[in-house]
C-alpha cells in the first residue's frame, strides 16, 4: 500500500492551499546527498526529491534539498541533508536518521533508515530532544508515502 499512498499523495498535494515546491533535483545531486549521508535513499525519497526538491503547503514544510552544494552556512532549516549532517556532527541523532520536518512543539520527524520495510522504505518516526539529543518516542507512519498522504488528506479535509 505504501507506493500507492505515495502516488496518491503526490497527486493530491498540488491541490493543497499554499502549495509550493523547491524544484526538481537531478540524480547527480541526489547521489551527492546519499554520499554525504552515507546511506542509500529509498525509492520514495528519491522520487520526492527528483520531482519536488522540497514541498510546503498550508503551514506544513517537508525538508528536502534546497541548495545543491550542501555547504555548511549555518542555516539548515528546510534541507534534509544539511540539517541531518549538522545534528549528527553534534551527536544529537542516529546516523540512520534523516530529518524530514520540525514540529511546532520542538519535536522532529525523521526517516529511520535502521527500520525499513521489504521495499527498503524507512519508517517515519517522531523524536524529542531531551537535552542530550533526540530520542525516538514513536513510529508515526510505516513509510514516507503513508505519512505524506495523511498530512495531505488532513489539510484537504479542513
Amino acid at each position: 500500500m505504501s507506493k500507492q499512498s505515495f502516488d496518491k499523495a503526490i497527486k493530491l498535494v498540488k491541490k493543497c492551499e499554499d502549495f509550493d515546491k523547491g524544484g526538481r533535483k537531478s540524480s547527480k545531486v541526489i547521489e551527492k546527498a546519499e554520499q554525504l549521508l552515507g546511506l542509500k535513499l529509498s525509492e520514495q525519497e528519491t522520487e520526492y526529491l527528483s520531482k519536488f526538491g522540497y514541498i510546503e503547503f498550508f503551514g506544513v514544510e517537508l525538508f528536502g534539498i534546497i541548495n545543491e552544494d550542501f555547504e555548511d552556512d549555518g542555516d539548515y532549516e528546510g534541507c534534509m541533508v544539511e540539517w541531518t549532517l549538522h545534528e549528527r556532527a553534534i551527536g544529537s541523532i542516529s546516523d540512520a536518521w534523516v530529518a524530514l520536518r520540525t514540529e511546532d512543539d520542538g519535536g522532529m520527524v525523521f526517516l529511520d533508515h535502521s527500520d525499513t520495510d521489504d521495499n527498503g522504505e524507512p519508517k517515519v518516526i517522531f523524536a524529542e530532544d531531551d537535552g542530550s539529543g533526540y530520542k525516538k518516542t514513536e513510529v508515526i507512519a510505516d513509510d514516507f508515502g503513508d505519512y505524506l498522504l495523511e498530512l495531505v488528506e488532513e489539510q484537504l479535509d479542513d
